[in-house]
């Protein structure tokens, strides 16, 4: 048998019913003071499904929760935890600003030992517009 809640309009009272499905709409009663219960609707939960992404692995569209989950396990990844993203970009951070302090010693330690004609030479190509790239390997 189904529950059925019901709330009365005079006490506020909230009362849940078991009745069959052909007495569902008989009047119930508040057992407080006896005025006519009102049915409360109820539905249950629904879930949206999940939203349409560009897979970063794969490169491919992934729609609805079901090809969510089969990409998972097609891709041997896992739904990040709450807050691993953005520890991963301070750690990315973090990881960069390393890089580049690497690079500023690295291009000291290279100037330190450079004959003064060559960054000589080196400033004058900068200060003309050279363009330089850093590329990782």
């Amino acid at each position: 048998m189904p529950i059925y809640v019901y709330k009365c309009s005079n006490c506020d009272i909230t009362a849940e019913r078991f009745l069959k499905i052909k007495f569902m709409d008989a009047p119930q009663h508040c057992y407080e003071c006896g005025d006519l219960l009102q049915r409360v609707i109820q539905a249950p939960m629904v879930i949206a499904d999940a939203k349409p992404y560009i897979c970063p692995v794969t490169n491919k569209l992934i729609e609805g929760r079901k090809a969510h989950e089969e990409n998972l396990k097609r891709t041997g990844c896992r739904v990040l935890e709450k807050g691993e993203s953005e520890e991963f970009r301070r750690s990315k951070q973090k990881e960069e600003e390393n890089f580049d302090r690497e690079i500023d010693t690295t291009v000291d330690k290279v100037l330190a030992k450079m004959p003064e004609k060559q960054i000589e030479t080196l400033v004058n190509e900068v200060a003309s517009g050279i363009d330089v790239a850093v590329t990782r390997q």
